[in-house]
C-alpha cells in the first residue's frame, strides 16, 4: 500500500474527527458534562493542595499535650 494513500486516509480521518468535535461544540447536552467536569478538577486540585500541606506539616504541630 503506498504512503501516500495511507497519508491520505489518515488526514480525512483527522479531517473527521475535528468536524464531530465542532459540531458538539455548542450541544446544549454537552454543556452540563462540561460544568461537572470544570467543578471535578476544582474539587481534585484544592484536594491536593490539602494533601500537600497535610505532607508538609509533622503530625505533633499544633497538638497540644493531654497533661
Amino acid at each position: 500500500m503506498p504512503i501516500d494513500q495511507l497519508a491520505g486516509w489518515r488526514d480525512r480521518a483527522l479531517a473527521g474527527i475535528d468536524a464531530g468535535r465542532k459540531e458538539r461544540e455548542n450541544d446544549p447536552v454537552e454543556r452540563p458534562l462540561d460544568e461537572a467536569k470544570r467543578r471535578i478538577g476544582e474539587r481534585v486540585m484544592e484536594v491536593e493542595i490539602l494533601q500537600k500541606e497535610r505532607r508538609a506539616k509533622p503530625p505533633w504541630v499544633g497538638r497540644r499535650s493531654s497533661r
